[in-house]
Formats: C-alpha cells, sequence, structure tokens
C-alpha cells in the first residue's frame, strides 16, 4: 500500500535495532571491561595484602629469634657463672642435719590424748603460778 513510507518503517526500524544492538554490545563492553578492572583491581589489592601479612610475619618471627638468641646467651652466661663460682644449692649431708627443728608444721594436739594435753597444761601451770623452772621438752614430745 505505502511502499515508500514502509520502506521509511523498515529503514528505521533496522536504524533503531542497529543502535539498540550497539548500545547494548557497547554497555556489556563497558561493564566486562568495568568487572574485568575491578577483578583485576580486587586480585592486585589481595596480592599486595598477603605480601604485608607475609612480610609483618616474617619481621615478628625475625623479632622473637632475635630475643630468645639473647634470652638463650644470657642463659648461658649466668649457667656458667654459677658454674665457675660453685653457686647451688646445698645438699645437706645425712651427718649434718639440724638437730631439734622438726619438719612437721601441723599441730598435733588432736593426735595427743587428751587428758595427756590437759594435765601437761596444768602441771605447766602450776609450775608456773609457784615460780619454778617450766620443762618445755615434756610438751613437745
Amino acid at each position: 500500500m505505502l511502499p515508500t513510507e514502509t520502506k521509511k518503517v523498515n529503514y528505521m526500524a533496522e536504524e533503531s535495532a542497529y543502535f539498540t544492538n550497539q548500545t547494548f554490545k557497547e554497555s556489556r563492553r563497558v561493564v566486562m571491561l568495568d568487572y574485568t578492572m575491578s577483578r583485576e583491581h580486587f586480585v592486585d589489592m589481595g596480592e599486595q595484602m598477603q605480601r604485608h601479612v607475609y612480610m609483618i610475619n616474617q619481621g615478628w618471627g625475625q623479632m622473637l629469634d632475635f630475643y630468645t638468641d639473647l634470652n638463650n646467651a644470657r642463659k648461658e652466661k649466668d649457667d656458667a657463672y654459677v658454674e665457675k663460682n660453685c653457686i647451688g644449692e646445698e645438699v645437706v649431708e645425712p651427718d649434718e642435719k639440724p638437730v631439734g627443728i622438726t619438719t612437721n608444721l601441723l599441730d598435733d594436739a588432736e593426735e595427743q590424748d587428751l587428758s595427756v594435753v590437759i594435765s601437761q597444761k596444768a602441771k605447766v601451770k602450776s609450775d608456773w603460778e609457784e615460780g619454778s623452772e617450766v620443762d618445755t621438752n615434756d610438751m613437745l614430745e
């Protein structure tokens, strides 16, 4: 019916499709470019952070090695000094054990017969009141 107008409409439809396709392709290219750029940036940033953490870890290890070596050197020097000057714990020989010092630090009153303890205390009190000398060795036994 209207061949000229139909041709114009078809031409405009093709031109519109061309621009639509071109716009779609261009937008996809830009998005993909942004995606690849952001992906590369992400990978680069991750590698930089990993390298930074690795260097910090190495630095801590070197510091610990340094101070551990210092401590070991100090211990060796202290041990050599102790050995040179014969410093150490005193070993008590069996014939040198102190006399009269008990190693039992607990109160033994519960183990003794109650009547014996009361009679000992009464005897000490009466001796003290009379002014006579009190023998405390009997109480220790």
